[in-house]
């Protein structure tokens, strides 16, 4: 996750062959006008299943990211 003033969410695939080379796959903007930043935890958690992650950068809203195959499938709020 990119932080403020523009967050974001990226998502990035890995390859090793003689380096470790990683390829991003999808840019998913978490920026919302009007909101505050927040203050005390900014960050990404991936359920363990990994089919569902929670995000979040503002006060009082969550994203919540759904994932096929570890890759985005879809997202929506939660405020």
């Amino acid at each position: 996750m990119m932080d403020h003033p523009t967050p974001e969410l990226i998502f990035l695939a890995c390859s090793i062959s003689e380096t470790l080379n990683l390829t991003p796959l999808q840019h998913l903007s978490l920026y919302e006008r009007g909101l505050r930043n927040t203050e005390f935890f900014s960050d990404t958690i991936v359920d363990s299943s990994g089919k569902l992650a929670v995000v979040t950068c503002y006060n009082g809203k969550l994203k919540f990211v759904v994932l096929k195959e570890g890759k985005y499938s879809s997202d929506f709020d939660v405020r």
